[in-house]
């Protein structure tokens, strides 16, 4: 048995019974009485939460009263009270509430584990160890074996369990840290197992909104990606009812209001500003635009305005090539397909290094059982990206370069089509041609014909029998293939 995240968040519904949709506002129940008015902001302080999040607890919270003979009356400036109707019926359902709470509780080390870590992501304050304890019915040696496994899995977000004497102990980190933890404990828990209609229905809003944006921009995605963004957005809606916010920096901000993904997230925020009834600052339409441009899928025939791949990526793609040729003397330096795919494959990868996203591989173990030896060429060549990125290269992305190795291993066994290039110099005929018979030195083999153009003749070309593009200057018009920007 494993507590789900989602337990957190909705109304659950089971034999027939309805149930307050999270602990905050079982605890709320608690801390309201049938003889004395409660202000929300009172209660706010009580729970580390906004005036708003009590209200909206309060209004949800009588949802499910108005059910079992009980209703919660809130008077402006006086405060909120607990009314009950029918107690045989109230008490019947207070009985009913608890004892689901002692079904749910965590057994075994892993179960508290993940329990653990669910609560603390989501309480601001300090949480006392003999809270905690209690809480479980387990001793502090246990309690304190639990929260290494936590604090291990906290510092793979760069979060932090702080501890703090007479205090006890709370997360801290950045919000855009806190999201990415929460969310992806909740998809390694969640994948493949049902959800609640009323879960169901919300992913459901979201992911409209996502597909109806994705098909006017002919955007691609994989569906697990897609799955991924939906949770992420998910999670983004509750930390803002709950006034967190991801602060990005001004400058990081206009430069992703360049990018083509930042208007498709302002198209998303306007529609869920209106179906949500939630406002979204900047910084929050810069961090999906974020997730777009870290999840996205480059096809050649998916290239959204210019995809340019830069020298600095065509260069890292070399080291990535020669780093396998020496590891297990295989000699992929010519092939050109091979070449491009890595290198598109980097565009989205750089920005999931920058953010520390994660994009799950739900291949992966067929992808090490069945293509051991391209997964072991992508561990050789995720070696490169070690030392480029400062960072560890996670099994999940490491397993998609595999996929791409394990294409051009069958590739050296069958006849491939070869591609057609378009060579694009600044700097003259002479220099073109040089750059033609550079090209077909290096990679002759897959090069079936090789066009040569200058700057200004490139969108009067018919791109029907053009692969690729290699230029020695920017384009400045749109074409719809990949663009490799080289240095003569």
């Amino acid at each position: 048995m494993e507590v789900s995240i989602w337990a957190c968040y909705n109304k659950i519904e089971k034999e027939g019974i309805l149930f307050m949709r999270g602990n905050r506002e079982r605890d709320i129940l608690l801390h309201i009485s049938e003889n004395e008015y409660r202000t929300s902001q009172s209660l706010a302080e009580v729970f580390h939460v906004s005036d708003r999040t009590i209200r909206n607890d309060l209004k949800e919270m009588n949802e499910v009263l108005l059910h079992y003979g009980a209703e919660i009356i809130s008077k402006p400036k006086i405060g909120n009270i607990l009314h009950v109707k029918d107690r045989k019926k109230f008490q019947k359902y207070l009985d009913q509430l608890y004892q689901e709470d002692e079904e749910n509780l965590p057994i075994t080390s892993r179960e508290r584990v993940h329990y653990l870590l669910e609560y603390l992501l989501h309480v601001e304050r300090y949480v006392k160890l003999d809270d905690l304890c209690d809480t479980l019915f387990i001793s502090k040696s246990s309690l304190s074996q639990d929260l290494k496994e936590v604090r291990k899995y906290l510092e793979q977000y760069n979060l932090k369990l702080v501890s703090k004497p007479n205090y006890g102990v709370r997360v801290e980190g950045r919000e855009f840290d806190f999201r990415l933890c929460i969310a992806n404990s909740a998809i390694e828990r969640i994948v493949n197992k049902d959800m609640k209609k009323s879960q169901q229905s919300i992913l459901k809003k979201i992911g409209d909104i996502l597909q109806e944006t994705f098909d006017k921009h002919a955007f691609k995605m994989s569906e697990v990606a897609f799955q991924n963004l939906i949770i992420h957005i998910f999670i983004a809606i509750e930390r803002i009812q709950g006034n967190c916010y991801v602060p990005l920096e001004d400058e990081q901000l206009k430069t992703l209001q360049k990018e083509v993904e930042y208007g498709m997230a302002e198209e998303i925020v306007s529609q869920m500003e209106q179906v949500f009834s939630e406002t979204f600052p900047d910084s929050e339409i810069g961090y999906i635009a974020i997730h777009l441009a870290a999840k996205k899928t480059i096809e050649i025939d998916n290239v959204m305005d210019n995809m340019v791949i830069s020298d600095e990526v065509n260069e890292t793609v070399s080291h990535m090539l020669e780093e396998v040729y020496e590891a297990f003397k295989i000699d992929f330096l010519d092939d050109f397909d091979l070449r491009m795919m890595l290198a598109l494959h980097l565009v989205p990868f750089k920005v999931r290094m920058e953010y520390d996203i994660i994009l799950h591989n739900p291949l992966l173990k067929e992808i090490k059982n069945r293509y051991t030896l391209a997964y072991n060429i992508a561990v050789a060549a995720s070696d490169v990206l070690r030392e480029c990125y400062h960072k560890e290269i996670k099994e999940d992305e490491i397993g998609y370069f595999a996929l791409h190795f394990n294409l051009a291993l069958e590739r050296k066994k069958v006849n491939k089509r070869k591609k057609n290039i378009l060579i694009v110099c600044g700097t003259g005929r002479g220099t073109a041609q040089l750059l033609v018979y550079k090209y077909k030195e290096t990679f002759g083999k897959y090069l079936e014909n090789i066009y040569t153009c200058d700057t200004m003749s490139v969108g009067k070309q018919d791109f029907n029998k053009i692969d690729y593009i290699i230029a020695t200057v920017p384009i400045q018009v749109k074409v719809p293939v990949p663009i490799l920007e080289v240095k003569f």
